[in-house]
């Protein structure tokens, strides 16, 4: 059996219209301001090395379910802060950031994720791993409810 490749050709460009600019294309972009309604329900890993659940609710709890949470910083290989993490916490938003801050056996891991739109995803929320002059490692976390 012989495998093929598919290649889609990507476009993405900026169009100037009266001082304003509009970007078109495939890639994600950072959304302006969240609403709370926007964020909460359960969000699910796509990511095989570090999977996991998070249930955002919109009283402002947030709850995990089998989440493993990667140390920010770069390491090769990425440094576990949590594995399998099954705990409760909270979440606040601060412009297109939502933070998660979960309770471990009196320990509290913070969980930052940026929140991203794209015509073909619609919102996720993704955390990153790595240096931004190096290596990073992205995250992505797609809502199922």
């Amino acid at each position: 059996m012989r495998a093929s490749k598919i290649v889609v050709p990507m476009t993405v460009g900026a169009l100037v219209i009266g001082g304003a600019t509009a970007v078109f294309g495939f890639a994600d972009y950072p959304v302006d301001s969240l609403a709370p309604e926007q964020v909460t329900g359960r969000w699910v890993s796509t990511t095989r090395e570090a999977p996991g659940e998070l249930t955002i609710a919109l009283d402002g709890s947030a709850y995990s379910t089998n989440l493993t949470i990667l140390d920010p910083h770069y390491s090769n290989p990425p440094i576990v802060v949590a594995q399998g993490l099954t705990a409760e916490g909270g979440w606040v938003i601060g412009g297109d950031n939502v933070s998660v801050v979960l309770e471990d056996d009196g320990r509290r891991i913070q969980f930052p994720l940026l929140a991203r739109s794209s015509p073909f995803q619609g919102l996720t929320l993704r955390t990153y791993v790595g240096d931004p002059d190096g290596p990073v490692q992205e995250r992505v976390f797609v809502r199922e409810d």
